[in-house]
């Protein structure tokens, strides 16, 4: 086993980034939650002169993304190289859940002869754990560098790559959603359904919906007022429904309780939701947008869907959106062959059905919010400007 050494494994003279050597990562493209190793390769070359016998391989996984035991790794020297397990430790400060790992690949200098190139093989495994998983891409990180502290220095690695790597296995699914939706002010129900791949459990407990008017409409990412439009969420324990948040200012609430509103297993989450649209609401006429997940913010992000819609008006239909009494339970119907097939945000090659949501229901109970949301942060490496230091940013706003 090899394991990782201490954050210096020496103090040698600064070493400024060497045009003459080069690492390249490739591969992980089958990485998959809880699904076998996803293998690829990181090639390092020494195209100076003189043989290379100060460099070591350093390889950080999941910097500030994850934590150390969401993944596990391996290693292996040449094409017929025995399979060696990797120990890491942790690669930065801060809170647990997503320090990531570093570790000395060989725990010694590669030795790379002038003019060569050597190839190691790696593997990569992301096992169930009890925490939250990882909805953005993993940085892989490899760097030649004297020490394991130099390694995301930018004056003293000699040569560095990055690979952000997609996590698969979580399909995403809104079905049942009207193509085109009526401007009456009642509820028009559809699902969300949340599959993942190999039985696993991403242990997602909260969401958030987000409506975009389109392009060109003012205020279009605010979401609909409280008099044009809302969307519902169903308790189906009571029956309930439960006004959630539609608009980006609250879309790091994530108000959408997956605990006590999804049903079904860990694999195949489904969601019952409605949305209703009042007369006066306006979006643009080429197609206006429902979302649903932990919205993207700076980077890609694997837990969140987008189908699109238009609206048609309606005569005679009240000014206001109005869910008490009867109306919270009577969605009326959709307009003839106007429901589409949802579309879904997926990582992985599982695709989700799900059932239109069943009418009926009890009264609406408005919900607020529930505290800091999921924003994804910029997976890729950075160079800071005159600080010398290579930095992979930090996600932004997990909840506790």
């Amino acid at each position: 086993m090899v394991v990782s050494a201490a954050l210096s494994v020496g103090a040698p003279a600064a070493q400024a980034q060497d045009a003459t050597k080069s690492v390249k990562l490739d591969g992980f493209s089958d990485l998959q939650a809880g699904g076998p190793w996803a293998e690829g390769t990181v090639t390092v070359t020494n195209n100076s002169a003189t043989d290379d016998t100060t460099d070591h391989l350093v390889l950080t996984i999941g910097y500030q993304k994850i934590a150390l035991d969401q993944f596990a790794a391996e290693y292996a020297d040449g094409p017929s190289g025995t399979w060696q397990p990797l120990t890491f430790a942790t690669a930065s400060e801060g809170d647990p859940r997503w320090v990531g790992g570093v570790v000395d690949l060989t725990g010694a200098p590669v030795g790379l002869k002038a003019k060569s190139s050597h190839t190691f093989r790696l593997r990569l495994k992301l096992p169930q754990t009890a925490r939250e998983e990882m909805d953005q891409d993993i940085p892989v990180y490899a760097a030649l560098s004297r020490t394991v502290a130099d390694s995301m220095r930018s004056d003293k690695a000699a040569a560095w790559a990055q690979l952000n790597v997609k996590p698969g296995g979580l399909t995403t699914t809104i079905s049942g959603l009207p193509a085109q939706i009526p401007l009456d002010g009642k509820p028009h129900p559809f699902q969300v359904s949340i599959k993942t791949a190999n039985h696993f459990d991403w242990h997602l407990t909260k969401a958030s919906f987000l409506v975009f008017a389109g392009q060109g409409i003012a205020g279009a990412d605010a979401g609909p007022s409280a008099c044009d439009g809302e969307v519902d969420v169903q308790d189906p324990a009571t029956g309930v429904w439960h006004k959630v948040g539609t608009k980006i200012a609250g879309g790091e609430d994530n108000d959408v309780d997956l605990v006590k509103w999804a049903t079904g297993p860990v694999d195949n989450r489904v969601l019952n939701a409605r949305i209703s649209l009042g007369k006066n609401w306006k979006s643009n006429p080429k197609g206006a947008e429902l979302s649903f997940g932990y919205y993207p913010g700076e980077g890609p992000n694997y837990f969140w869907t987008t189908q699109t819609f238009t609206t048609t008006q309606v005569a005679g239909a009240p000014d206001c959106v109005s869910h008490d009494g009867s109306a919270a339970g009577t969605p009326s119907p959709a307009p003839a062959a106007a429901t589409t097939a949802g579309t879904a945000a997926t990582t992985g090659s599982a695709t989700a059905t799900a059932t239109p949501a069943a009418t009926g229901g009890k009264e609406l109970a408005s919900t607020g919010s529930s505290g800091s949301g999921l924003i994804a942060g910029a997976g890729a490496a950075l160079l800071a400007a005159g600080a010398g230091v290579l930095v992979l940013m930090r996600r932004r706003g997990r909840r506790a």
